[in-house]
């Protein structure tokens, strides 16, 4: 589920609380199902290398048993934000009780699925009026030079 107008200040709080340099060795930031190159968090295939290769060996030879490697893949309709909080709300909790937490964010919010289904440029802003190639652009928002035609032509 996206975030609600209460839950937004949490968010926020819990990623002030826990920074991303301190997300990094747990979390994979996924659109469209490549490595994230904006918004929030980047991931690239160097950060899940030093997963792999770093984070996750040092905290093994730290371990005096068995350590549980835990994956966690939220549902949709999730926003980037979103994912990026319920990981810093749930790694320290796992941490805490031995185990080494895995999330992937997966960025499915309501606005950027809508985005990513219409091709839209993920800087664009304003608003979609016109979804088919066919259909004529629609009029331009007040916002920064937005407009349908950023996602309705292509």
């Amino acid at each position: 589920m996206s975030l609600s107008a209460q839950t937004r200040p949490q968010a926020d709080a819990v990623l002030r609380l826990l920074p991303l340099d301190d997300l990094r060795p747990h979390v994979v930031n996924l659109t469209r199902g490549e490595f994230s190159t904006d918004g929030i968090m980047q991931t690239s295939k160097a950060d899940v290398d030093a997963i792999f290769d770093e984070h996750l060996p040092a905290f093994l030879a730290r371990a005096k048993t068995t350590v549980p490697l835990v994956i966690w893949a939220h549902g949709g309709i999730v926003s980037e934000k979103a994912g990026l909080s319920i990981a810093g709300l749930q790694i320290p909790w796992w941490l805490d009780n031995g185990a080494y937490p895995l999330h992937f964010v997966w960025e499915t919010g309501f606005v950027e699925t809508f985005k990513q289904l219409l091709g839209c440029d993920p800087t664009a802003i304003g608003t979609v009026t016109a979804v088919h190639p066919s259909m004529p652009p629609g009029p331009p928002s007040p916002g920064r030079g937005g407009s349908a035609r950023n996602c309705g032509q292509r």
